[in-house]
């Protein structure tokens, strides 16, 4: 844990220098994830939306905050969104089998 301390830090640290900076929030709800903190990772990833409303990451991001907080519909809702706007985005297509998965409507 030493590591994601440090690195929770350092994102911190990034946001404070620039609290507008797209890449550090993506970052800082990354890190709240790997740290099951879902429901603030979830509230970095829509500060993230927006500072920028067409982000696949933080749209995808959002999505994964409510995939791993155990939440159904939400994660396939926001990875349908950013695969509307790049069919191609394979983390939206990864997420939304994972939750389709965990909804048990996969196969």
């Amino acid at each position: 844990m030493p590591a994601q301390k440090s690195r929770y830090v350092q994102i911190q640290a990034a946001i404070e220098l620039s609290p507008n900076s797209l890449r550090a929030w993506q970052n800082h709800a990354e890190q709240l994830i790997v740290c099951e903190r879902f429901a603030e990772a979830a509230t970095a990833a829509r500060h993230a939306l927006e500072l920028d409303p067409l982000s696949l990451t933080a749209t995808v991001m959002l999505g994964m905050s409510f995939h791993y907080a155990r939440q159904s519909e939400e994660p396939i809702e926001h990875c349908h969104k950013a695969l509307q706007m790049d069919s191609n985005f394979y983390p939206a297509h990864l997420i939304m089998g994972m939750a389709y998965q965990q909804k048990g409507t996969l196969f």
